[in-house]
């Protein structure tokens, strides 16, 4: 079942996702603190597509993301074809993705061109952390942090990966 999850957007953040909806909404433009949050992994065909749904009492906002290879470097592409490369290490015991930038793709194939998003227009530094708890549960934490605004999104929850865990 869904786990209760802590997000926060700040009020510069809220204005970006506004802005963004024509992105098709990477974040949650929200904040709450027992949020009912649900996420499902599978494997598609050219990556491993996470779909976050979020419940505030009866709206549900859901954001999608694939995480794919290419060339070498991990790479989520979110809505909008907004591609964000990510460098990945572990930091104490906890997983940890940072995000290198951000670019469009504006068409793909093998002569894909990409378009650059400047670091003021972009939602910022994207960190997430994944620690596991044990028994098919992880702790994931998002921070994004703005260049010139400072923290734009946090978001932490504890979910479970196995399916007999999940309610």
């Amino acid at each position: 079942g869904p786990m209760p999850t802590g997000v926060a957007v700040s009020r510069q953040g809220r204005i970006f996702v506004n802005r963004g909806t024509l992105a098709g909404k990477p974040v949650v433009p929200r904040t709450g603190e027992n949020v009912a949050a649900r996420v499902d992994v599978r494997a598609t065909r050219d990556g491993v597509e996470w779909r976050r749904e979020y419940r505030w009492g009866d709206r549900v906002d859901v954001v999608t993301s694939t995480k794919l290879v290419r060339e070498g470097t991990l790479v989520e592409r979110l809505p909008a074809r907004l591609h964000m490369p990510l460098d990945v290490r572990e930091e104490n015991g906890v997983l940890v993705f940072e995000s290198r930038g951000y670019y469009f793709v504006l068409f793909g194939g093998p002569f894909e061109l990409r378009l650059p998003l400047p670091a003021f227009f972009s939602p910022g530094r994207t960190r997430v952390e994944h620690v596991d708890l044990g028994h098919g549960w992880f702790r994931f934490t998002l921070i994004v942090m703005h260049p010139f605004f400072g923290e734009m999104f946090f978001q932490t929850g504890r979910f479970c990966a196995t399916e007999d865990g999940s309610d």
